[in-house]
């Protein structure tokens, strides 16, 4: 019998999430790895607008949530590795400063 073990490296990666917020709000982000018969685990390097670089180890998909205190437009990528290989997406997010209306009470 012969068994034959080969890696399959990465071939892409998208970054789902919000593409709007609002300052100081939380927002959920997931990068998920293509094909799913990728070599794992993968390792996934998130960096964002304003914030530390964050290194994960995880299988095809790895979620992150991120919070800005400027408005503007926010940049995320994500660079994922496995079997000699690297991907990389970006994922843009324009953060507005909130609109606050004075409470009147009668």
């Amino acid at each position: 019998h012969t068994l034959n073990i080969s890696d399959e490296p990465p071939t892409g990666v998208t970054i789902d999430g919000p593409s709007a917020g609002l300052v100081s709000l939380t927002y959920p982000f997931t990068a998920t790895v293509r094909p799913i018969t990728v070599t794992q685990p993968l390792t996934y390097v998130w960096v964002a607008t304003g914030q530390a670089p964050v290194t994960h180890t995880n299988h095809l998909s790895e979620g992150i949530t991120y919070a800005w205190n400027a408005q503007g437009t926010q940049a995320i990528t994500v660079t994922a590795t496995s079997a000699g290989a690297t991907v990389t997406a970006t994922h843009l997010v324009t953060i507005n400063q909130g609109v606050f209306l004075p409470l009147i009470v009668k």
